[in-house]
């Protein structure tokens, strides 16, 4: 299974550990926050959503950002 990260603040790298623990592929993780992006794991990053949704052939996003952004991310992903 694909997995890609939205959001690499304080929740993020929590997904990531627990993807690397159960053997999931990480293959890109999202963050306007270039600064997040130097924290996360080794694959591709993105700053922009939309750019990653294009791009990548994912299973699953984890969308890791504050609560209000959830439903707007979550339209833009289906």
């Amino acid at each position: 299974m694909k997995a890609a990260i939205v959001g690499y603040g304080s929740i993020g790298p929590v997904h990531a550990r627990c993807l690397a623990e159960l053997g999931q592929e990480l293959v890109a993780v999202c963050d306007r926050d270039e600064e997040a992006l130097c924290r996360a794991p080794a694959c591709r990053h993105y700053t922009d959503l939309d750019v990653m949704l294009a791009e990548e052939e994912i299973d699953v996003l984890h969308i890791c950002t504050p609560h209000y952004l959830h439903a707007p991310m979550i339209l833009q992903a289906l």
